[in-house]
């Protein structure tokens, strides 16, 4: 991992994500709004963020400090995923909405993978590919199947892991 330190962007979607929670927590707390609402929220905030990151935001991901950074709020998640699961308000049809906090660390975990093994193949840098089209190549190289592959083997692995760790 290359080790640069954050700019603003990494600042301001840090802030973003946090503040999303602490509105989310602010509402369970005081009951502000549905349970119903704090549900949808945490599924935005711990499914779709990763997604987006993922995605989106891979490259920065590749820099030591905001991956450590990223990576000890994924820890933290993936402890309170485990205080949480077992409380009653955030019970759903089909298992906890705690479990929405397992796909940052999760995520973060496959992308590492998924770059260590491009990394042994090819010594390049991984390029996700999920959102590309041919007009947006910014890394200066061209693409081959492996970074379709495990592009979508990496997306695969952390929107599955969550499901067969907690099982």
């Amino acid at each position: 991992m290359i080790s640069v330190k954050p700019d603003r962007s990494d600042y301001f979607i840090l802030s973003g994500y946090l503040f999303g929670w602490f509105l989310i927590w602010c509402a369970y707390f005081t009951s502000l709004v549905s349970q119903n609402f704090i549900h949808y929220g945490m599924i935005f905030m711990g499914l779709l963020v990763p997604i987006f990151m993922y995605a989106w935001y891979y490259k920065r991901l590749r820099f030591t400090f905001v991956f450590l950074i990223w990576l000890i709020i994924g820890i933290f998640q993936f402890m309170l995923m485990f205080f949480l699961k077992k409380n009653p308000d955030f019970d759903g049809f089909n298992g906890s909405y705690a479990f929405t906090l397992a796909y940052l660390p999760c995520m973060l975990f496959s992308y590492t993978l998924m770059r260590w093994v491009y990394k042994l193949l090819y010594r390049e840098e991984l390029i996700i590919t999920a959102h590309r089209f041919p007009w947006m190549d910014d890394e200066g190289r061209e693409w081959n199947r492996m970074d379709y592959i495990l592009s979508i083997l990496g997306a695969s692995l952390f929107l599955i892991l969550p499901t067969l760790l907690l099982a």
